[in-house]
């Protein structure tokens, strides 16, 4: 009876512990998310300096478990243009209000506009006829041109592709006098942003119910602004090498996302990237109290979302020798993982890969360690050109929300933020 009881206390020493500290990392992971996914932070982007508000967030985390910054510094500033809708944002069809992110969303680089507009339809298949394409756009001087994309006559790829940059071309031609081009679609809305402003609005319709022969009028009132040499920041802090301090490991993810499109409709990036940011806090509370043998430089960027920007900027920084780094490992997208993680380059550095998949197999951690080729989608590309060797690894399975208003703290289900947090800490320190 008594060596029962040991063992039993045995057990609940050995295991509890353990269960209950991964039980706090995912606590700890879903802070981070339902922090910088609220609506308090508006999509993190360049709107009442909302990237700031989540980098003093980073940074203060990093003081709450003794991460150092860079000479003095943890944040390191660079500039950016990004236009911006930070007020009204209404369309109405034939006088019926629309929601945005739901039924439309305004192209990223599109300008201020307010009005009424006669809607002048052409059909997808219009446009592979010269003669009656250039008859509709001549009627549409002062009108709102609508690009029905919805029709079910097949064309080959290379006439598929020839009209798709014809649209590209008539969306912004300076020389067409329409002031709004509507794209009417039944495709998955999804949004981005722009550094430039466009000299005509874009309007992205979800056709949905919608009967285009009943389109006669658009309203329209859109505020844009356009914000030159903006200064933004990246976040960038240390964890001193054990043993071989003077070279480095690098962890990156970036906290911005798309920001507002207009007063009330907020794109919140819980996916992407709050839990990207999520993996990188928790390696950096572990790191933190487990020094590991290089130092641990931890990298929260800015404007990944505008085109690396962040990136460029830090891969450049003479606190930042990219030639020490031994490898980098870049977090994008890391809150579902139902069906496990891509990790680009995989084909590259064989021998970090066949590692992790071992760790993976070993640990019993996910459904799968899948290999990527060369991808330059997010920003480990920006130092893989420098040739330092780098990962990015995303989670696969779960939620479809990307680049939507969709993408939302409560929907996300972070189901293998745990053992994937533990294969990424085995993985480091094998190194």
């Amino acid at each position: 009876m008594r060596f029962t009881s040991v063992f039993f206390l045995l057990i609940l020493i050995l295991v509890f512990p353990a269960s209950n500290l991964y039980s706090q990392n995912l606590d700890y992971a879903k802070s981070i998310v339902n922090t910088l996914a609220s609506e308090d932070y508006m999509g993190r982007g360049y709107t009442k300096k909302a990237d700031l508000k989540a980098a003093n967030f980073i940074k203060d985390e990093f003081r709450r478990y003794g991460i150092q910054p860079i000479n003095s510094e943890y944040f390191r500033y660079f500039n950016l243009d990004v236009n911006t809708f930070p007020g009204k944002m209404e369309i109405s069809l034939n006088g019926q209000k629309l929601r945005p992110g739901i039924d439309y969303l305004t192209d990223p680089s599109s300008p201020s506009l307010k009005g009424s507009f006669e809607v002048i339809r052409i059909r997808r298949q219009d446009l592979n006829k010269p003669d009656v394409l250039s008859e509709i756009l001549m009627a549409t001087a002062g009108k709102a041109l609508m690009i029905d994309m919805n029709d079910t006559v097949k064309f080959s790829p290379s006439e598929s592709e020839k009209i798709s940059k014809l649209v590209d071309a008539i969306k912004y031609d300076p020389e067409l006098k329409n002031p709004l081009t509507i794209i009417l679609s039944d495709k998955k809305l999804t949004w981005g942003i722009s550094g430039r402003q466009a000299k005509k609005v874009v309007v992205t319709l979800h056709s949905g119910e919608l009967n285009p022969d009943d389109i006669s009028f658009i309203e329209v009132d859109i505020k844009a602004r356009l914000q030159r040499n903006y200064k933004t920041q990246n976040v960038i802090g240390i964890i001193p090498g054990k043993t071989v301090p003077d070279s480095f490991l690098v962890v990156t993810a970036h906290y911005d996302h798309l920001g507002i499109m207009g007063k009330e409709t907020c794109f919140t990036g819980a996916n992407d990237n709050a839990s990207g940011i999520a993996m990188l806090l928790n390696l950096a509370k572990y790191f933190a109290e487990n020094p590991p043998k290089y130092t641990l430089v931890l990298i929260a960027l800015s404007a990944e979302e505008l085109g690396l920007l962040g990136a460029a900027s830090i891969s450049n920084d003479p606190g930042l020798e990219t030639g020490k780094i031994r490898f980098l490992v870049n977090f994008d997208m890391a809150g579902t993982g139902e069906e496990g993680i891509m990790v680009v380059n995989a084909t590259v550095f064989k021998e970090e890969f066949e590692r992790l998949q071992q760790l993976n197999s070993t640990e019993s951690l996910l459904p799968s360690v899948r290999s990527r080729g060369e991808a330059c989608i997010s920003d480990h590309c920006i130092f893989y050109m420098k040739k330092v060797p780098c990962f990015y690894i995303y989670t696969l399975g779960g939620i479809t929300a990307y680049h939507d208003i969709f993408d939302r703290a409560e929907t996300l289900p972070l189901s293998a933020f745990d053992n994937y947090l533990k294969l990424m800490i085995s993985f480091f320190e094998t190194f």
